[in-house]
């Protein structure tokens, strides 16, 4: 439980990092339009968002045991290499 919580707090802590840095790099750019800067902000924190999550939760459930013994002790995932 504490470590499912710990990944939870995790995911959320660069989540929010990333959106508030994603927001300043776009406004520090400038648009010529506020709906053009907002459409960019928004597709922007999309993407980091998505591919971030979804990066941080298949390492949370991959066994990476056979890759390294210093990681085998961090990632003890239940899911092998290509499992279905």
């Amino acid at each position: 439980m504490l470590l499912t919580n710990g990944v939870m707090v995790t995911i959320i802590a660069i989540n929010y990092i990333l959106k508030v840095v994603t927001i300043m790099l776009i406004t520090w750019i400038g648009y010529d339009t506020y709906s053009e800067q907002m459409a960019k902000i928004t597709n922007g924190v999309f993407v980091a968002l998505f591919f971030n999550t979804g990066i941080l939760l298949l390492l949370t459930n991959a066994n990476l045991a056979d890759v390294s013994d210093w990681l085998s002790g961090v990632f003890q995932g239940r899911y092998y290499d290509y499992s279905p």
